[in-house]
């Protein structure tokens, strides 16, 4: 089954695509790995949008319940410190076990009361060090 990509992965990727192929045609060593390394910061970039989308997707209410917009900005708001954690761990999101136990634990610290968002970003920071 093909997975919906959002608009901002899809930039992303098609970025990577560029630079790979300028990776192709580089006229030197220093400048291949440069657009490789390039590629590389694209795709990651891509996992970020891509990961953000599945949370979003699994918090979202179904089609035939709709949501309150507090809660619509709520979801934004945690979907927000998630990937301010994960781009300031530059998380592999290939890997989504620790990803996972830092939404997780974003999730659980809300539905315990705690709403300050810096808060919220230390709580991830701390469920990625353990």
């Amino acid at each position: 089954m093909l997975k919906r990509v959002s608009d901002h992965a899809r930039h992303c990727y098609e970025r990577a695509a560029h630079c790979r192929d300028n990776a192709r045609h580089a006229a030197d060593a220093d400048s291949r790995a440069f657009w490789e390394q390039q590629e590389a910061r694209w795709l990651k970039l891509a996992e970020s949008y891509d990961l953000s989308v599945r949370i979003t997707t699994f918090l979202t209410a179904p089609d035939d319940k709709q949501a309150a917009p507090e809660a619509d900005a709520g979801v934004r708001s945690l979907v927000d410190i998630f990937d301010r954690v994960c781009r300031a761990l530059d998380l592999d999101l290939a890997d989504d076990t620790q990803p996972r136990r830092i939404a997780r634990t974003i999730i659980e610290a809300t539905l315990a009361g705690e709403s300050d968002p810096d808060r919220l970003f230390l709580c991830g920071m701390r469920a990625a060090a353990h």
